[in-house]
This record gives structure tokens, sequence and C-alpha cells, in this order.
């Protein structure tokens, strides 16, 4: 009982943890040169992949 809780905390702190990491990632990506089209193409295929997972 206790682990099946540990287990399903565990997921949710990492999510949280990882949850700013695509605004990083485009803030780098728009301070690189060439970076509008880099950070344009992160946004896409981010929006895409959340919502596919939404999807599911």
């Amino acid at each position: 009982m206790m682990w099946s809780n540990l287990g399903e905390l565990t997921a949710l702190a990492l999510g949280i943890a990882i949850s700013p990491m695509p605004v990083l990632g485009v803030i780098l990506m728009l301070l690189a040169p060439r970076g509008i089209h880099a950070g344009a193409g992160f946004a896409i295929g981010w929006i895409a992949g959340v919502g596919l997972a939404a999807v599911r």
C-alpha cells in the first residue's frame, strides 16, 4: 500500500520538476543564431506532442 503511494507521488514529482523545461528550451533557442526558426519548430513539436498525449 505504501509503495504504490510512493510510486504515484514520484511520478507526480517528476512531472512537476520537468514542467519548466520547454520554456527554458525555447528561451535558449531564441538566443541562438536563427533562433526564431528553431524556437518555432520546437514550440510546434511540443504542442503537437502534448496534444497527441492528451488525445490518447
